[in-house]
């Protein structure tokens, strides 16, 4: 295919999602009970809106609402997407950041600068929506990246802050979770050429807390959000395979949220689910063996390889402290799964017998409170919303100017990784990014949140299988 060929191709899906575009952006839709257990539980909610953000090559964000059963939108809430361009190419000079098109859907551009593009219109979507009407953002996959970036500059605001209550977010396969996160994941690649390179977000945008109640789920096996821990071939073959069927189709379209094997932990503000899932690398054969009823057939090798396979992973682990990926993975992890083995295969033998197999629910992670960082978060956050009291409903100028920047930023970010790469960056500067990494340059300082936690971690830490 031609260079000419390719742009006029692009040029008709253009044409033909531009009134999609339009209508998206300005119809309200309401969403109706589902019949199915709602996602939200709160005795009393207002109608608000919700703002959802696709993920790759779904700029158009009109397939959120379908997600967990149609149930993902509360109950009554306005749902408006968030039309951006995300896609996952490379940047072309002067094309990728021309105005008003570049951030239309599908305009060729690195990942970087989508997310960046994304974020400014989110924070628009945002800002566009009275302080006291209660505001949901859903982010799907790149559509998290997004949110996760709009997060971290609204704990920055006083305002938001001081009305923190009125704003939630739910996170779905999250690149950004920070155990499991594949960009977290590869967290050593921050700021390096390689990921200048890539032209992809590597590392996390601001601290895994934030002021705003959050929920971020994953699919188990989801290796956009829960990429293996440890180099095993055959945990990295499922995750492949997990792409596709954890992660895209049926993806979180079928899932039920209220799994009674799901694991929530809630650290602070934000609570992370992992929702148990059959093997990926036989969930095709499971299916086809039930359209026949025989799927025990297919089940009853789950329980071995699912051991081999989850000897890849640390379950254990912080969800909200980043973990990156090992090439080694630990003896304890090895005679762990030696001595589950028989156990796993005489429970083959029972579902062979006609025993129902259940995905079962993982091992509950173990929370880490560091307390030496709690009065610090506490008095700052106390001093942003003193600070948002004192101004009342105006928002300070920096935080309006940096708002308003935004649509700068993938230009900036273009540049900066230009003059790094020529002036600066060596392989061995590679420094992950943490909760306390100071950002880099105007585009990071604009992206980084804030060094921590605005909430009382002792008190609200949890981690527990849900009941």
């Amino acid at each position: 295919m031609t260079v000419q060929g390719f742009f006029r191709g692009w040029a008709r899906r253009c044409l033909a999602g531009g009134a999609v575009v339009v209508i998206s952006a300005a119809l309200t839709v309401s969403v109706p009970d589902a019949g199915r257990t709602p996602l939200y539980n709160a005795a009393v909610r207002l109608a608000g809106t919700t703002l959802g953000v696709g993920g790759t090559i779904e700029g158009f964000a009109l397939s959120i609402p379908f997600n967990f059963y149609g149930t993902i939108v509360p109950e009554g809430d306005r749902y408006r997407p968030v039309p951006y361009p995300g896609i996952a190419g490379v940047d072309i000079p002067i094309v990728s950041d021309l105005p008003v098109l570049s951030y239309l859907p599908y305009w060729p551009q690195s990942m970087t600068s989508s997310v960046d593009k994304g974020a400014f219109l989110l924070s628009r979507a945002i800002a566009a929506q009275p302080t006291d009407d209660k505001t949901t953002i859903i982010g799907m996959s790149q559509g998290s990246m997004v949110a996760e970036t709009v997060r971290a500059e609204m704990a920055e605001d006083p305002e938001y802050v001081a009305n923190a209550d009125n704003y939630e977010f739910i996170l779905l396969g999250n690149p950004y979770r920070p155990v499991g996160g594949i960009a977290t994941r590869f967290n050593f690649f921050n700021d390096t050429p390689i990921e200048r390179l890539l032209g992809v977000p590597i590392g996390r945008p601001g601290p895994a807390d934030s002021p705003f109640k959050t929920t971020d789920y994953s699919n188990q096996y989801d290796p956009v959000s829960d990429f293996p821990a440890y180099f095993n071939p055959l945990s990295l073959a499922n995750a492949a395979a997990g792409a596709v069927f954890q992660h895209a189709i049926p993806g979180y379209f079928l899932d039920d949220p209220n799994n009674p094997n799901r694991v929530e932990t809630t650290v602070g503000n934000t609570t992370y689910v992992l929702l148990p899932q059959h093997l990926p690398l036989l969930y095709p054969f499971h299916v086809a063996a039930s359209v026949v009823g025989m799927e025990r057939f297919v089940d009853f090798a789950e329980p071995a390889l699912r051991v081999l396979v989850e000897m890849g992973y640390d379950r254990t682990a912080d969800p909200s402290q980043v973990s990156e990926f090992s090439l080694i993975t630990p003896p304890e992890k090895i005679a762990e799964a030696v001595q589950q083995l028989p156990g796993a295969v005489a429970e083959g033998v029972e579902i062979l017998g006609g025993k129902k197999y259940v995905p079962p629910a993982p091992p509950a992670p173990v929370v880490e409170s560091p307390a030496s960082e709690e009065p610090e978060a506490a008095e700052l956050s106390s001093a942003a919303v003193a600070r948002a009291t004192e101004n009342g409903s105006e928002t300070p100028a920096t935080t309006r100017d940096t708002r308003s920047k935004r649509g700068s930023l993938g230009a900036n970010r273009l540049a900066s990784r230009l003059a790094n790469a020529i002036s600066e960056a060596l392989p061995g500067r590679a420094t992950p990014r943490s909760d306390q990494t100071e950002s880099e340059g105007e585009t990071r300082e604009a992206r980084a949140g804030h060094p921590d936690s605005t909430s009382d971690k002792d008190s609200s830490n949890e981690s527990k299988p849900a009941a």
